[in-house]
């Protein structure tokens, strides 16, 4: 066992620390990276690409240097971005030509290829249990299925035939009838219409599938003649990487993600307005990176110098961390791998109370040293509130998957989250340079220690993360595109870890309910109660596994 008495000499020292943070270069950082010219630094835009400049511009002026070939502090990764038309793609119904994205349009769920043939009405497509089936066998072969979205009269979307009901699997059993194309419509006016959601990664079906925007009960549909031609979309963005090289074989990586949400277009948006508004995100996450770039000013000259610090502004966190996981996963041999002695992150740590100072922790039990430095420290009377789990909803949950220590530093949600509201004139910048304060005197104490020892987590104390009725206790792989869930972390003592399965699997079936994609295993946990025991089919190193699952 380590001794600790070190801990103990130094209280004193840390309760009247006063490091220099310069509060007038923190409101530089945030009016400029949350000012309407950025355009809401949203991830492969021309304004996230500007505030990569500011932040290597910033780095330059302090005198990090850079860990690429190119001399740049910017290193590139690539992601999944959708889909786009390309080439022929239209639809005459009868005799009428449909205009694209007017009267209809292609749903993710769609092939490239041929709408031609005649057209069968199967209603809703529906298979229900004990219930008459829409289809006939030998009806579809050859035909475009024409489906209506809704409900047959007295369906309860929340009943256990829900799972029957969605998108997907009214697909499959199209397809399973010999349908070579689906043609979506809506009987019902008050429904609403399906997205195309071409930003969501899904289980492609092998035919053209098309929703019909513009339906008129009163045409009887008996033909069609289209194509649809679609492209995926491969975009390329940029994580920001400064170091400080104090010829150290360990190294402590401080972080924080520069992107938001533009102008809401990628559905991130809490925004219920009209009009298209500007996402500034200052506090999300503009705080974050003006904490680190002044952080990185004070270690630059400071006498901590028993470690190596990598000074990382992540891109694409706001659609699924993909920065930092590209970083981890891609560009982590560049960076020391092996000698990460720990990870802090900082996101949304611009609204400090007034007067409760509560600052939320959260990683505290991914090492065992944090929990006594954390209690060494006092800061201003922040009241510090401890999370214990390494994963939550940011980047330094691609470092704890990977065995890493971490800590991540947040001051609260609040009402202009994901909101064009989100601005800078509402970020408390006293409290902003305290919250830093209370950082370097983390990194101070763990300058007095060998590197900090690594433990998993049990227990998913976020508050902030997704809550559903159940939980697998899993981290899905938000960049996986294939069919299925794959597991990118397990959280152990939950469902998914009781069960046997492992970081790597793939979930294709919960019970009955095919798991295809992210939304459709989302759809079938809604369909489980808490104590109810089902089957989880997956596959681990291409064969199909099975095992029973308590939720």
């Amino acid at each position: 066992m380590r001794k600790l008495g070190i801990f103990f000499i130094a209280f004193f020292f840390y309760s009247v620390l006063n490091a220099q943070i310069d509060i007038e270069k923190l409101k530089q950082h945030i009016y400029s990276l949350a000012d309407d010219s950025m355009q809401g630094r949203n991830t492969a835009t021309p304004g996230g690409a500007m505030a990569a400049k500011y932040i290597s511009q910033e780095f330059s002026k302090i005198g990090l240097t850079t860990k690429t070939a190119n001399n740049s502090y910017l290193q590139a990764f690539t992601y999944y971005a959708g889909k786009e038309y390309v080439g022929k793609n239209y639809l005459i119904l009868g005799k009428t030509n449909y205009e694209l994205n007017k009267d209809y349009y292609a749903l993710s769920y769609s092939a490239n290829g041929s709408l031609k043939g005649a057209i069968v009405n199967v209603k809703q497509g529906l298979e229900l249990p004990k219930q008459a089936s829409d289809f006939t066998n030998g009806n579809l072969k050859g035909k475009i299925a024409m489906i209506d979205i809704g409900y047959p009269a007295g369906f309860d979307p929340h009943s256990e035939n829900a799972k029957y009901a969605d998108i997907p699997t009214r697909i499959d059993n199209a397809i399973k009838y010999g349908a070579k194309g689906i043609l979506f419509y809506k009987s019902d006016s008050t429904q609403e219409d399906l997205t195309s959601g071409f930003e969501r990664k899904v289980k492609e079906s092998n035919i053209p599938v098309v929703f019909l925007k513009t339906y008129n009960s009163t045409i009887a549909y008996t033909k069609v003649n289209g194509e649809v031609t679609l492209e995926k979309i491969n975009k390329t963005a940029d994580n920001i990487v400064g170091f400080i090289n104090n010829n150290k074989p360990y190294t402590i990586v401080l972080g924080a993600h520069y992107d938001h949400l533009g102008f809401g277009e990628n559905g991130n948006s809490l925004y219920r307005g009209k009009t298209k508004e500007i996402h500034n995100g200052a506090d999300d996450n503009a705080s974050g990176v003006a904490s680190i770039i002044e952080i990185a000013r004070y270690l630059k000259n400071s006498n901590e110098k028993n470690y190596n610090y990598l000074i990382l502004a992540f891109s694409g966190e706001e659609l699924g961390l993909y920065g930092s996981k590209s970083f981890v996963e891609n560009l982590y041999n560049q960076i020391d791998s092996a000698h990460i002695a720990c990870m802090i992150n900082l996101d949304m740590v611009g609204r400090l109370g007034e007067k409760d100072k509560n600052l939320e922790i959260n990683g505290v039990g991914t090492s065992p040293e944090w929990s006594i430095i954390l209690k060494n420290i006092s800061i201003d009377n922040i009241r510090v509130k401890e999370g214990m789990n390494g994963i939550g909803p940011s980047d330094h949950t691609s470092f704890y998957l990977n065995n890493i220590p971490v800590l991540h530093f947040f001051t609260g949600q609040h009402e202009d989250y994901h909101k064009p509201s989100d601005d800078a004139e509402k970020i408390n910048f006293d409290g902003m340079s305290k919250v830093c304060q209370y950082i370097i005197a983390v990194i101070m104490q763990v300058n007095s220690l060998p590197k900090p020892s690594y433990i998993k987590t049990k227990e998913d104390n976020n508050e902030n993360t997704p809550k559903f009725k159940v939980t697998l206790g899993v981290i899905p792989d938000y960049m996986y595109d294939g069919e299925g869930m794959r597991i990118d972390g397990v959280t152990e003592g939950k469902a998914a870890s009781n069960a046997g399965l492992i970081k790597g699997d793939i979930v294709i079936q919960l019970g009955d309910i095919k798991v295809t994609d992210m939304s459709s295993y989302m759809k079938a946990l809604s369909q489980f109660t808490k104590g109810q025991q089902t089957t989880v089919t997956f596959i681990r190193d291409k064969e199909k596994k099975q095992s029973n699952i308590t939720f």
